[in-house]
């Protein structure tokens, strides 16, 4: 297992790794210390060698057809009773840690190829446990008949069963870090042909059912945020915001467009959400159109497979304005949206259209002074930015937890506003990262309070 560790699936590591450094595996090793090797001077009869192989053979075809029937899940000590039947455990300890974990290698190897469920360990890790809690409890039933005889625990226990309770006796202090059965496999000669192996192993080992891969982001589905704009065309980046009008949203975050082709009077590109993993497809039309003696540029884009808007564009080609398109999925989206060429980061400071039009260079001064200033403190990654970013962080995080647990004690208006101001100051790269974290804290809280 050790071997394998490092050839599992990205999915599988971690679970792995918290199996093979728990506490049964230090127990292991104390047993196989403490156990001394059968003297090879001692010969036997060839007829009682023989009576001994059979012997062996009967009990080992017994306990490996028990484990069959259970699917190797042992879930309790008196389990292992069955399975070993009448008997003491140190008769059978060493077959059936064998067999145990010859099948849970056998899981090992099949988390190289596939997304196994977690629990697959957990299961492994419950068998091993109770064998050893029986394990234990013939301790403890040896140390009460030792103390009767008023003799040397210690010595007794070196002696009895060539010594294997000897060590486990002491209950010395455990930590994960003084196992050392990885350095031991490190020494052994290692084997070859791996992959021949893992691929003649069925899945029908498996307690639960293979699980679907993670749907990671492909190379190409990612949106570079830092590319340079082609002014004059479609092409490249807008950035723009988007509430209903009804008090709900769809995305109260940043919505990032990038057209990466024009054909003719077609466009397509990626859309990415902020409250999203992945980006989406983007197709739109562009028509041109005279209005009395200017001319104006018609588009209409369709974002993913249900939401539509449609807009124009300005002169210069640097902003589009425009309106939602209602549809069943989407409701009342009465609020008109705007997409620039400002940089997703820095639209939180970008001017509305009435500060424009009440007095055109504050508004864009304002815009441009505190733009330049925010972008020196992110590059600097100044106090001031550091604490500021934090403290938005962590109110984001209460809000979004608050609207999707606690559903009796929703959001009120004032909460709801900031929740849309607050993802509003986060690009959707940020964005992503931070849903992703509040995704991990929200599967780990109670469904409903």
């Amino acid at each position: 297992m050790y071997g394998f560790r490092a050839k599992v699936r990205p999915e599988n590591r971690q679970a792995l790794d918290l199996h093979l450094y728990k506490r049964v595996f230090y127990e292991l090793e104390l047993l196989l210390r403490s156990t001394k090797t059968f003297g090879e001077e001692i010969g036997l009869l060839p007829e009682l060698e023989r009576l001994r192989d059979q012997y062996t053979c009967q009990e080992e075809e017994r306990i490996h057809a028990d484990l069959q029937k259970i699917a190797y899940t042992l879930d309790s000590p008196a389990t292992v009773s069955l399975v070993t039947g009448q008997g003491r455990i140190e008769r059978y300890i060493y077959p059936l840690i064998y067999m145990l974990l010859q099948h849970d290698l056998e899981i090992v190897q099949l988390a190289c190829k596939h997304n196994l469920h977690a629990e697959e360990f957990q299961k492994m890790e419950d068998s091993m446990s109770n064998i050893f809690l029986a394990f234990d409890a013939r301790r403890h039933d040896l140390t009460a008949i030792f103390q009767q005889t008023h003799g040397d625990l210690e010595r007794k226990f070196e002696n009895h069963a060539f010594g294997m309770f000897e060590k486990s006796y002491k209950l010395l202090p455990w930590a994960a870090s003084e196992s050392n059965l990885e350095s031991v496999w490190k020494k052994l000669p290692q084997e070859s042909d791996s992959d021949d192996i893992i691929e003649n192993i069925s899945t029908d080992v498996l307690k639960y059912s293979v699980q679907q891969p993670p749907d990671y982001p492909k190379p190409d589905q990612f949106i570079n945020e830092d590319c340079d704009n082609k002014f004059g065309t479609l092409e490249g980046l807008w950035a723009g915001c988007c509430a209903s009008g009804m008090g709900m949203t769809w995305f109260g975050g940043i919505i990032l467009l990038d057209v990466e082709k024009t054909t003719g009077s077609t466009f397509s590109g990626k859309v990415l959400f902020s409250d999203r993993a992945n980006p989406v497809h983007l197709r739109g039309s562009s028509l041109i159109c005279e209005q009395g003696t200017t001319r104006a540029t018609k588009v209409s884009l369709e974002l993913g497979d249900r939401i539509q808007c449609s807009g124009i564009v300005n002169e210069t080609c640097t902003k589009i304005t425009g309106g939602w398109q209602p549809s069943p999925f989407s409701g009342d989206c009465s609020e008109p949206f705007c997409f620039t060429r400002t940089p997703a980061h820095l639209v939180r400071f970008r001017y509305t259209e009435n500060e424009l039009e009440k007095d055109r260079s504050r508004a864009r001064w304002n815009f441009a002074s505190t733009a330049v200033l925010h972008e020196v403190k992110r590059q600097r990654f100044s106090k001031d930015f550091v604490i500021t970013r934090l403290q938005e962080n962590k109110r984001l995080k209460e809000l979004t937890i608050k609207r999707e647990v606690y559903i009796r004690r929703s959001l009120s208006t004032e909460e709801f506003k900031e929740l849309i101001n607050l993802q509003r100051t986060m690009s959707p790269k940020a964005c992503q990262f931070f849903f992703a974290v509040v995704q991990y804290i929200l599967e780990r809280l109670p469904y409903r309070q």
